[in-house]
Order: structure tokens, then C-alpha cells, then sequence
């Protein structure tokens, strides 16, 4: 085997080594999870200043909540929750109306 080709090898293996054991080492603690639901809501009338006197609200909606949990390299824990939820909701007078919730991305 030449001499490059042996060096190119060894080069190789190092920058595995070097690529697999970095960023276990550099990044803090990290967790994620996804959880989906099915969640119910009401709005009772004269609760909200956006909806007609006496007009109420109630629906469902299929819920994806995403929460990142970070612990940094100072020992603090950083938490991330994004929340989406897409549904239907019904009004008093049988108005039917769908609906996408999301929070906004930070």
C-alpha cells in the first residue's frame, strides 16, 4: 500500500473519531417530544368582546404540541413548547366554523 493511500486511510479514521465524539461532547442535554391529543373547548356567551351578545361557542380540535427541553452548559434548562390545533367549533346560532390555533415560534 502507498504511502498516501495509508495516510488518506489513517486521515479518514481520525476525522471519524474526531466528527463522532464532538458533538456528544460539545451539546448540552437536550430532550423532545411530540404529543397529539383531541381537545375540547367552550366559549361561554358574553365571554369574549369578539363574539355577539349571547352568543356562545364550543368545538374540538386534533392538538400537536411540540415541547424541546435544552439543559445549557450553565446548568439552566431552556423549554420550548409550540402548540398547534386544527377543529371545528359550533356557535349557538348553528353556525359551523373551522379553526387553526398555533403559538408563535420563538
Amino acid at each position: 500500500m502507498s504511502l498516501s493511500r495509508k495516510l488518506f486511510i489513517h486521515g479518514l479514521l481520525a476525522l471519524m473519531l474526531f466528527v463522532g465524539v464532538s458533538p456528544a461532547v460539545a451539546a448540552p442535554a437536550s430532550d423532545h417530544q411530540v404529543v397529539n391529543e383531541t381537545v375540547p373547548f367552550s366559549i361561554p356567551a358574553d365571554q369574549c368582546p369578539m363574539l355577539p351578545a349571547g352568543v356562545s361557542i364550543s368545538g374540538t380540535g386534533d392538538r400537536q404540541t411540540i415541547i424541546n427541553t435544552h439543559t445549557m452548559p450553565d446548568g439552566s434548562t431552556e423549554v420550548r413548547t409550540n402548540d398547534l390545533v386544527k377543529g371545528t367549533a359550533t356557535d349557538s346560532n348553528g353556525g359551523v366554523h373551522k379553526f387553526v390555533y398555533t403559538t408563535p415560534a420563538l
